[in-house]
Parts: structure tokens; C-alpha cells; sequence
């Protein structure tokens, strides 16, 4: 079970602006709430550089029907990763992806093919959420 901590003492949670606007960690969660069910998998990040995934994270769940789901998060403030993702044992012709980052605060929607998941940019303090279709 997971919480969500009380950040500024208002009842919102901190999903919620004082002007009653959603933040965009609330699109986040709620995408991640209707794509992510399922068993945790193993998830793991290789670089020929280490060091320049410091601020990368990655969390993959495996659902009923066989297919994966993975959330990105670069957590970096200044800086952006292009990230090349495979997915083991999983023969997807697409995948949707939901973006939140600086440019999409409420979450932009887009389609990717197999070969659509090399070289994904992801910009500084984003959240990046891929649902095999």
C-alpha cells in the first residue's frame, strides 16, 4: 500500500493547487492507477556511462493478459536522458505512452511502435508511463 504525504497542510495533498487546478503529479498517479495493475517484474537500467543515469528511475508491472507496463522518471532538474527500452518475452506492435513534463503539465498522449522505443528523450523532472497495446 502506498501513501501520499500531507506537502502543504491543506487537505489536497499536494495533487491540488490553492486555484483548484490538478497538479501534475495527480495526472501522473492517475495514469499510472489505470495502466499499472499487475505483478511487479524486474526492471533494470545498463549504460556504457553509469554515472549519466543517476537520476533515472524505472518500475515495470506485468498484467494478467501478458502485457508490460513501464513508468521512466527522470528526477534530474537540468538535465534530459534519451533511454532506448526493451521489453523481454513481450511481441507489442505499439505502445501507448503518457507524458508529464515541463511542456505537458496535464499529460500529452502519443502512440509508439517497437521501433519507436529507442532513443525516447526524457526531460528533466518527468514522468514518462508505457502501456504495451
Amino acid at each position: 500500500m502506498a501513501t501520499i504525504w500531507e506537502a502543504y497542510d491543506d487537505g489536497t495533498f499536494g495533487l491540488i493547487s490553492k486555484d483548484y487546478q490538478l497538479r501534475p503529479t495527480a495526472h501522473s498517479i492517475r495514469r499510472m492507477r489505470e495502466v499499472l495493475p499487475g505483478t511487479m517484474i524486474n526492471s533494470w537500467k545498463t549504460s556504457t556511462n553509469p554515472s549519466s543515469f543517476q537520476k533515472i528511475k524505472v518500475f515495470a508491472t506485468k498484467n494478467a493478459y501478458g502485457g508490460a507496463s513501464i513508468v521512466l522518471v527522470n528526477y534530474s532538474q537540468t538535465s534530459d536522458y534519451n533511454v532506448n527500452l526493451s521489453i523481454k518475452n513481450l511481441s507489442a506492435n505499439s505502445y501507448s505512452l503518457f507524458e508529464v513534463s515541463k511542456d505537458n503539465l496535464s499529460g500529452r498522449y502519443a502512440t509508439l511502435t517497437a521501433a519507436g522505443m529507442q532513443n525516447i528523450k526524457l526531460p528533466p523532472n518527468s514522468v514518462f508511463i508505457i502501456r504495451s497495446n
